[in-house]
């Protein structure tokens, strides 16, 4: 199912693409109710974190990629 992710025309594809913009704006809404300048960038860049801990955990097998990305984020909006 994954390999189909990547054909543009796909039903998987467009659920994905559409999945990975509802993220992105709800993380800017949430950035921009807390009041931080940037949101638009901010929010690439958290749903680049996300994505990145997501994928390391699972090869990882535990939360310790949360964790840091958490971290991470924290020194974003510092």
């Amino acid at each position: 199912m994954a390999e189909r992710a990547e054909e543009p025309g796909s039903t998987v594809h467009r659920l994905a693409v559409e999945h990975k913009r509802k993220v992105a704006d709800y993380v800017r809404g949430v950035i921009e109710d807390a009041g931080h300048a940037g949101a638009p960038e901010l929010a690439e860049q958290f749903t680049l974190l996300m994505d990145g801990a997501v994928v390391t955990a699972m090869s990882e097998r535990g939360v310790e990629p949360f964790r840091r990305a958490r971290r991470m984020a924290e020194r974003l909006l510092s």
